[in-house]
């Protein structure tokens, strides 16, 4: 026994000892086999001390498991208690460093569904768990994709764990961002991050947990996130204002969510607001599906930018939400509007945009795509500019649309196919109003970048109606071709006039940074005028005592705007019609005027007539018109030069005549020559009067508001003089004519060789004619000279109304037989 005792005892001697030396190497070991049990692997490990309440790991390395994670820690210190290791847990655990590769991400996924609630509670036991009660990490370096923005960056961990209170803070060293977490209650997590030199933290969340509902609330002061842009890919534009945030999860087996997200004065870039409300109520559908349920939206008060500012702007967000690998994709419920109202800017008012958000918008990396669906239309409601103004617009695309946008630094975006119809109602600019037809609109080519567009595009209209307080205008068969971009917008286009053939033809550029622009409008064939088709026919009410009933009309205009310039060429050949009761024939006109800023003649035109059918046959008409500016009004100053007709076998011929359409009197002197006297005394249908010879004078008139004066016309026959007979028919007495029985006796015959006349008109018709006569008449057998003064009046407008009544009358009997013969059957 003794024996056996002694045994024990040199080897308790000799083992004591030689563990003592060799455990280090022990402790290795079973460190070692304990974390290839826990599922570490390729582990290397160095012990640098052991003690009883401590222990020194000079290098730890190993892989994590799963896909190939790392970590290597490199001087930690390890120490605890008794009774703390009764409890399976550390004192505390201090490492100088600490690098961490995590793992990559298997595509291996599980079949069990695992609800909110059990990974809130999983997250929270494991924080328990955890088998120390304080870790302080000098420094730490997370590598991997998974470690996103604090990827490679140094970092310094310090945890502090008190039975079920958990604080934590994570210190960036460099960026002096540190993020706390407080979870003194198990069941509510406070997380905040501080900036430099800040105690407060500018952005904060706090998540309450019970047992059926997660909640939590956000706050951010906005102007501070930038301290955030080192660890940001892209830095942070300007940012300014309050966040604030609730988030509510019911955690049953629905698990519907709400947000409410609320913005006070934030201001992103150039961009700013008085407040932005976002409310989402969420349920989740189908695997990988959220429904967004009622009154989810957003809503934006008083958005600016520049000068550019939107009262209200409101966009209805229910819908699904669908998340797959490679998309998120939103598709809003049809009866889902964006609306905004009160659009303003220096050049434009807008009362309301609506738009239905029947629309599908998919996310794919950097790619966004709205999908449009075909007949959806957006409203617009009260567009005025200084000059412009629209009651009410609406756009609908005719087909499936998808609009793409690339989120990059240029933001490239594009919108296809385009093609669209547009209904516009009474487009007022100034005293003048447009309604058009429906105007179908195929865009080619709508694209851009950030700061940069371009367009092509086809416009048609089928009639579109123009007019002002008085009369208006139909145009048809409006067609456009339009091109251009953030600079500059050119295109071409034509049209016709209602009822009247032809094709007018335009040409147009516009400056849309200068505002300056030009266009050139010509008519590619020319209007063909006709009795079935008179120029009366354009306009709705036709108040003018004049119309072309014939002719060939050529129109070219030139317009230029910032300043406006216009000037307009107008050709009419073969050109028929009527003045009043005068009808013409062979109307030639070439004109050349400038329309705006001011009416006036670029060049002199010149208008010709081949003949004028009034009571008075007249041939041969011309002058040369030229127009300048009045100093009496906007109407122009219409200057006749050398105007001249054909008449009584002569002519009659003004220099020049001045009338200003702003002035009530027109004065000028007409002169006669080598007038035909039988054709004039023909006129006043004298019976049993012949004449012969040629007349020549002046007859100064006056034009005013009571009508035409002549005062002291003057008329003197041209040599060698001429005849006279007067002979009544019937037996006319002395007390019937106003002449003596020696003047009729002396006019049986008169040979005259001087012939001078004065007259006077006014405008009630009275003509007055005083005439002095000299020669000789043989009937009164002298061969002394005879003198005589004849002085006669008459109505001259009874004269021509009579001539008018006798002329329409005659011309209806020539009417009359050329309809019989023309319907008589031929034998």
């Amino acid at each position: 026994m003794k024996r056996k005792l002694l045994i024990v005892v040199l080897a308790l001697l000799i083992l004591v000892p030689t563990l003592l030396f060799f455990r280090l190497q022990i402790t290795t070991f079973i460190l070692t086999r304990a974390l290839i049990h826990a599922g570490l692997s390729n582990i290397e490990l160095e012990l640098a001390d052991l003690g009883s309440r401590n222990m020194h790991l000079g290098r730890l390395t190993c892989v994590l498991p799963g896909s190939g994670g790392s970590i290597i820690l490199q001087n930690g210190v390890l120490d605890w208690n008794r009774s703390l290791l009764r409890d399976k847990q550390l004192n505390t655990i201090n490492i100088d460093s600490l690098a961490v590769e995590l793992p990559r991400k298997t595509n291996a996924t599980s079949s069990r569904k695992i609800s909110i609630q059990q990974i809130v509670e999983n997250i929270s036991s494991q924080l328990q768990k955890l088998p120390f009660k304080e870790l302080h990490i000098a420094r730490l370096i997370i590598n991997g994709k998974a470690a996103g923005p604090i990827t490679g960056r140094e970092l310094t961990l310090d945890l502090h764990k008190n039975g079920k209170k958990i604080f934590a803070g994570l210190l960036l060293v460099k960026e002096k961002l540190r993020l706390a977490l407080d979870a003194a209650d198990p069941n509510r997590w406070r997380l905040g991050v501080v900036g430099p030199i800040q105690d407060a933290p500018f952005l904060s969340a706090d998540f309450h947990l019970s047992s059926a509902r997660l909640q939590g609330e956000i706050t951010a002061e906005l102007s501070r996130l930038k301290t955030l842009n080192p660890l940001l890919k892209t830095p942070l534009p300007k940012l300014a204002g309050k966040l604030s945030a609730t988030v509510a999860v019911s955690l049953n087996k629905k698990n519907t969510a709400d947000i409410e997200l609320h913005l006070q004065q934030p201001v992103f870039a150039d961009w700013s607001a008085a407040s932005i409300r976002l409310e989402l109520h969420g349920l989740p559908g189908s695997p990988g599906q959220v429904l967004l349920g009622q009154h989810s939206g957003m809503h934006i008060v008083n958005l600016q930018k520049d000068t550019l500012s939107i009262d209200d702007l409101t966009i209805d967000l229910d819908g699904r939400l669908t998340r797959t690998k490679d998309f998120l994709q939103y598709v809003f419920a049809e009866q889902s509007m964006i609306s905004t109202r009160g659009i303003n800017s220096p050049k434009l008012q807008v009362s309301s945009i609506r738009l239905p958000a029947a629309i599908d918008a998919t996310i794919t990396g950097n790619k966004i795509t709205l999908k449009l669906p075909a007949k959806q239309q957006f409203l617009l409601t009260d567009f005025h500019t200084k000059t412009l103004s629209i009651p009410k617009a609406r756009l609908t695309p005719t087909q499936d649309t998808d609009i793409s946008l690339l989120i990059n630094k240029d933001f490239p975006w594009t919108i296809a196919p385009g093609h669209w119809q547009c209904n516009l109602t009474a487009v007022r600019r100034d005293n003048m109003i447009l309604e058009p037809a429906p105007i179908d609109i195929d865009m080619q080519r709508l694209a851009g970048r950030a700061k940069d567009w371009r367009i092509q595009t086809s416009i048609t209209c089928s009639e579109s109606h123009l007019s002002d307080k008085n009369n208006g205008l139909t145009v048809e068969n409006i067609s456009m071709e339009l091109k251009g971009g953030l600079e500059k917008i050119e295109g071409t286009g034509s049209w016709s006039l209602h009822g009247i053939p032809g094709v007018l033809a335009l040409n147009f550029s516009h400056n849309l940074n200068t505002g300056k622009g030009k266009a050139a409008i010509n008519s590619k064939n020319p209007f063909t005028l006709s009795k079935e088709l008179p120029l009366s026919a354009i306009l709705d009410r036709w108040t003018l005592p004049a119309d072309l009933t014939g002719g060939r009309l050529q129109l070219q205009s030139t317009i230029r705007w910032q300043p406006v310039k216009m000037n307009l060429q107008v050709e009419l050949t073969e050109g028929e019609g009527h003045f009043k009761t005068t009808r013409f024939s062979g109307l030639a006109t070439r004109q050349n005027i400038q329309i705006l800023p001011a009416i006036q003649s670029r060049k002199t035109g010149i208008v010709t007539i081949d003949k004028v059918n009034a009571e008075i046959p007249m041939q041969n008409f011309s002058t040369i018109i030229r127009l300048q500016p009045s100093s009496h009004g906007p109407l122009p100053e219409i200057i006749l030069k050398d105007t001249r007709i054909s008449l009584f076998g002569g002519t009659i011929s003004d220099d020049l005549l001045s009338v200003d359409l702003q002035k009530p009197e027109i004065q000028s002197r007409v002169t006669l020559n080598n007038i035909d006297l039988p054709e004039l005394i023909n006129l006043q249908q004298v019976k049993g009067l012949k004449v012969s010879g040629k007349l020549h004078g002046r007859l100064p008139f006056r034009i005013d508001k009571s009508g035409l004066h002549i005062d002291n016309g003057r008329l003197e026959n041209m040599s060698p003089g001429g005849i006279i007979e007067y002979n009544p028919p019937g037996n006319i007495g002395l007390q019937q004519s106003p002449f003596s029985e020696y003047v009729l006796k002396a006019l049986e015959e008169f040979h005259f060789d001087l012939l001078s006349a004065t007259a006077m008109y006014s405008p009630d018709g009275k003509l007055q004619m005083n005439l002095h006569l000299e020669g000789k008449s043989p009937k009164l057998e002298t061969n002394r000279p005879v003198h005589l003064n004849i002085n006669t009046e008459q109505n001259l407008l009874s004269l021509l109304e009579s001539l008018r009544y006798s002329k329409s009358l005659t011309d209806e009997i020539d009417t009359k037989v050329q309809q019989h013969f023309q319907n008589k059957p031929s034998p």
